[in-house]
């Protein structure tokens, strides 16, 4: 009887006192976006909302956002690595017990613990503040509100320690946002660039471990000035067509920018959920063991990849068995790729890069190659996002150009046969000979073997043969030939 109510006791207290989250991060997700104004501005002007009202009525999905103003309401107007710590992480650097700053109950501090049970995804951000970096001191300290790169790297790998105790949710941070040109220096804006390169780079990969619930928007790359010596503006600083003023030295980007990333960083978002949840796939799959694995197929659908080398003809799919064949060498790629909004495809030739097409809004690309006569080439297609991401690779596809003419091998231009007899010839090739198509008293026939029969219906005197020889990239040569039959 005692043990039941222990059974019973530890049942009711599992459920008033959940240890974990269990949130399905899937086509019902919810997601709670947190920003201060730079994270406002681009919510509204780049109409996120109304994007993910779009794309659900067209995916049939039913992705939920919402956004709110964090930390405020009792906590200073801060948003940067140490507040992050201070708000969310719950232990200290010894490994002792830390009660962080949040406060339950007030949503514009809420604790990670409820945050993660009401939202699948949460995303944050630091506002452009969070770039006014000053030099190390040599002495990281993760306590410290103090804005050096030593002390963001510490906060972050902290961070990242809390967050890997919500396997179950989806987190995304934005990357660091420029500072207008007039409103730092060239010594700041390259630590700004070098921690924004560190959290990309290194902040997920250092420790030798798999986060694959923490994703990162690269905000930077979309609004900063990559150009060193750029004929508007300054390297690692506020493009100069999002300054909202050319003389003030607001940080904030312009309308033009959030128009632009807007819907750049929606579409991120349902990328970064279908990686996930493939990757949950994934590890159920492999029973629950986690594996840092790079299959990112879910973020881009490739519904078509076609090969076209004649405008006349219909375009043939793309064969990963098969060795394509072609006499021309110059060869138009197709397809229709979904979900790379503003993304690109690189096609690359025996390894190398040979072309880059610019998807913006469009899913249908297509491609003239232009190939060296005569050889055997490997083509490749990598998609990539908005964010620079490789997200698929297509497999390597066998090319072989061939212009050279298959020739027959000696044969009389005259011949003397009667009914029933055999006629034969051989044609060869660099490589191989498909098919002849041969034309004998009005009919034509098709045949692999270099022969044919004398009909015995057929009436005496002179006839034609015609032959044609092809081979498997549909070079042709033909070949005439008068018979009397006797």
């Amino acid at each position: 009887m005692r043990f039941k109510k222990l059974i019973y006791l530890a049942i009711i207290s599992f459920i008033i006192f959940p240890v974990a989250t269990f949130a399905s991060v899937g086509n019902n997700a919810k997601i709670r976006f947190l920003h201060h104004s730079t994270g406002g501005n681009l919510y509204s002007q780049g109409n996120v909302a109304s994007w993910f009202t779009n794309y659900n009525a067209n995916h049939g999905t039913n992705y939920t956002i919402s956004e709110i103003n964090y930390p405020t309401n009792g906590y200073p107007w801060n948003n940067y690595p140490y507040d992050w710590w201070n708000l969310w992480v719950t232990e200290n650097p010894d490994g002792t017990p830390r009660t962080p700053a949040c406060q339950n109950g007030n949503a514009n501090m809420e604790c990670l613990n409820n945050l993660t049970s009401q939202y699948d995804v949460i995303i944050f951000k630091h506002c452009f503040p969070g770039a006014h970096i000053q030099p190390d001191t040599g002495n990281p300290d993760v306590t410290s509100d103090v804005k050096t790169l030593e002390n963001y790297k510490a906060q972050y790998r902290a961070i990242r320690k809390e967050l890997d105790k919500y396997p179950n949710n989806l987190f995304i941070v934005w990357t660091l946002v420029p500072l207008h040109r007039l409103a730092t220096d060239t010594e700041e804006a390259s630590r700004a660039k070098q921690f924004v390169d560190w959290v990309k780079n290194n902040w997920l990969t250092e420790d030798g471990q798999s986060h694959p619930n923490i994703k990162i928007f690269d905000f930077w790359s979309q609004v900063a000035e990559t150009n060193p010596n750029p004929p508007q503006g300054e390297v690692n600083t506020l493009k100069f067509n999002y300054e909202r003023s050319h003389t003030a030295n607001d940080s904030h980007p312009n309308t033009l920018a959030n128009q632009t990333v807007g819907p750049i960083f929606a579409q991120s978002i349902v990328d970064d959920i279908n990686e996930f949840q493939n990757q949950d796939s994934n590890d159920e799959n492999n029973n629950g063991n986690t594996s840092n694995s790079n299959n990112q197929g879910g973020r881009v659908n490739i519904k078509k990849l076609e090969i076209k080398f004649n405008s006349k003809k219909k375009a043939k799919k793309l064969s990963k068995r098969k060795k394509i064949y072609s006499k021309k060498n110059k060869i138009k790629f197709k397809g229709i790729v979904e979900g790379l909004y503003q993304g690109k495809i690189e096609i690359y030739i025996d390894k190398k890069l040979k072309k880059i097409i610019e998807l913006k809004e469009k899913e249908r690309w297509g491609k003239k190659i232009k190939f060296k006569k005569n050889g055997t080439h490997w083509i490749r297609f990598k998609y990539i996002n908005n964010q620079g991401k490789v997200v698929k690779k297509s497999r390597k596809y066998k090319i072989k150009i061939d212009a050279q003419k298959p020739k027959f091998k000696k044969m009389p231009s005259f011949l003397m046969k009667r009914k029933g007899d055999r006629v034969w010839w051989k044609a060869t090739d660099n490589d191989k000979i498909k098919y002849y198509k041969y034309y004998f008293c009005g009919k034509k026939k098709i045949t692999k073997k270099g022969s044919f029969i004398i009909p015995a219906n057929i009436s005496r005197g002179l006839h034609r043969l015609k032959i044609k020889a092809y081979d498997k990239a549909g070079n042709k040569t033909t070949k005439y030939v008068v018979i009397f039959v006797r």
